[in-house]
């Protein structure tokens, strides 16, 4: 049986910005900074900031993590949470050449189910049913108080396991991109 054990806590945070959260999460770690070795997710709610985060290794022994292990054999299955931020890539912004940015296509709702399904082979997993998937805007400041908007949605339902490895690697890493802003955490359930 493939197995995978990772640390995790769940903590009420304070009220604060998403970024001082962002900043507050990488400063709980013990070891080197040069690299995000964590993954994290946080939901605002009424008096603060429902954090969940995983690291492979106890990084932050002072908030008396718990040891959780995953079933990571083809075939296991899950009940699954995560929050994304769903978008599609396309060529170069042609106003101007010089821009090294790629337009990027939000995707909303149904536009987002093919757009995870994909996520997830990428990932190791294949989805057994998906939820409609809730979005919402997710502003907050950044470094230099830089408003950053992302597309915040919550897709949840059920998943088998395809690939071992891809899948231990989700678990650890999380999935998509903005990680480093509380995206990504692949939180499962027994089914």
């Amino acid at each position: 049986m493939s197995e995978i054990s990772v640390y995790e806590s769940q903590l009420l945070i304070p009220e604060m910005s998403a970024y001082d959260l962002h900043k507050w999460v990488w400063s709980q770690m013990e070891g080197s900074h040069e690299s995000r070795c964590f993954i994290y997710n946080a939901v605002h709610v009424r008096n603060g900031w429902l954090t969940h985060i995983r690291t492979p290794e106890n990084l932050m022994p002072q908030l008396q993590p718990r040891v959780v292990t995953f079933d990571t054999a083809i075939g296991a299955e899950y009940g699954f949470s995560v929050r994304t931020v769903p978008y599609e890539r396309h060529g170069r912004d042609s106003q101007d050449d010089s821009m090294k940015r790629r337009v990027r296509r939000i995707l909303l709702d149904s536009d987002a189910r093919p757009w995870f399904s994909s996520l997830g082979e990428r990932n190791g997993f294949a989805i057994k049913s998906l939820d409609d998937p809730m979005s919402q805007g997710f502003v907050f400041f950044g470094k230099h108080r830089r408003k950053i908007t992302l597309n915040d949605t919550l897709f949840t339902g059920a998943l088998a396991v395809t690939d071992s490895e891809r899948f231990t690697a989700a678990l650890r890493n999380g999935i998509g991109r903005h990680k480093g802003f509380g995206f990504g955490l692949l939180q499962l359930s027994e089914v």
